[in-house]
């Protein structure tokens, strides 16, 4: 399964950015194929194919609001973790 986890930040160094890598590592190693990106990325990797997009947080969610994703027909379900 190609699964894209999507975080806003990872720069902040903090306790949730270390938690969201080891979530992406973790399915990683259970043989899903990973990408994890952050906001500069954001529409560039949406045109990607995705089975699934991990939005890791509520702004997360906001941010694929803004930029249209939950209107296109061919989006991935979004999974808020």
């Amino acid at each position: 399964m190609k699964i894209g986890i999507y975080k806003d930040t990872l720069a902040n160094k903090r306790g949730a950015d270390a938690a969201v890598k080891n979530f992406a590592a973790g399915l990683a190693e259970l043989g899903h194929k990973v990408v994890l990106f952050e906001r500069p990325e954001l529409e560039v990797r949406l045109d990607e194919a995705f089975d699934v997009i991990v939005a890791t947080g509520s702004n997360e969610v906001v941010d694929l609001d803004r930029v249209r994703y939950f209107d296109r027909a061919d989006r991935a379900k979004v999974v808020l973790q």
